[in-house]
């Protein structure tokens, strides 16, 4: 597949209900969340591939990782955009063993939001 480059917002989610729409443990699609998975705005279609060189960040339960695939969409009135990038990838993030939902919403929220260089499947 050809990569296009392009500037992403990251955000990052749970998969509590209030956080994931309602979805809980699944995404929009229907699949069982997982690592890896990213939700999305309608501008990229579900199973583009998207690399992040530089995603280096300790994450629990993303460690090493900078590949991620479109599985889910992001909720209506949510912002695609954001501070000049072109997109926004909000990243699921596990929950660890024995985390609570406040603890776990704590967590991955104060990972917080930035702006990276990314690659995307031309598909």
């Amino acid at each position: 597949f050809r990569r296009v480059l392009f500037r992403s917002a990251l955000t990052f989610y749970t998969d509590t209900h209030d956080e994931n729409g309602g979805w809980g443990g699944y995404v929009s699609n229907n699949k069982k969340i997982a690592p890896g998975m990213v939700a999305s705005g309608p501008q990229l279609k579900f199973g583009t591939e998207i690399y992040i060189p530089s995603f280096g960040k300790n994450i629990a339960g993303l460690e090493g990782r900078n590949l991620f695939i479109v599985e889910d969409s992001m909720l209506e009135g949510e912002s695609y955009k954001t501070n000049g990038a072109d997109y926004r990838i909000d990243i699921y993030v596990p929950r660890l063993p024995g985390e609570d939902d406040d603890s776990y919403k704590h967590r991955v929220n104060s990972y917080g939001r930035y702006n990276v260089q990314a690659f995307m499947s031309n598909n």
